[in-house]
């Protein structure tokens, strides 16, 4: 795959996560995790920005890190997931993109 196609898949993707690009993936991921770490209100689109992130850091081989979660993480893929259901029972009506 060259570069070019493999940068539009990653555009793609961004757009598919909520954000309007690439850039703005890693500038309000950092954003976002700051404001978690202060214990401080997210947005809902923030909200789902986060869930649909750590779901595809979770679950994907290529885009995340799939079969390697539990060496990256620390937590096994039993707990991860009861731990995202949990996540996903709270923000049902909460997490929306616009």
């Amino acid at each position: 795959m060259s570069g070019e196609v493999r940068h539009e898949l990653l555009e793609d993707v961004a757009r598919a996560m909520g954000f309007a690009d690439v850039k703005s993936l890693y500038r309000d991921a950092e954003r976002i995790a700051a404001v978690l770490d202060d214990a401080a209100q997210l947005t809902p689109a923030d909200w789902a920005r986060a869930l649909i992130a750590t779901e595809f850091a979770f679950a994907s081989d290529y885009y995340g890190s799939g079969w390697d979660w539990s060496i990256i993480a620390g937590y096994d893929d039993v707990t991860t997931i009861g731990r995202l259901r949990e996540v996903l029972r709270k923000l049902v009506g909460i997490a929306r993109l616009p």
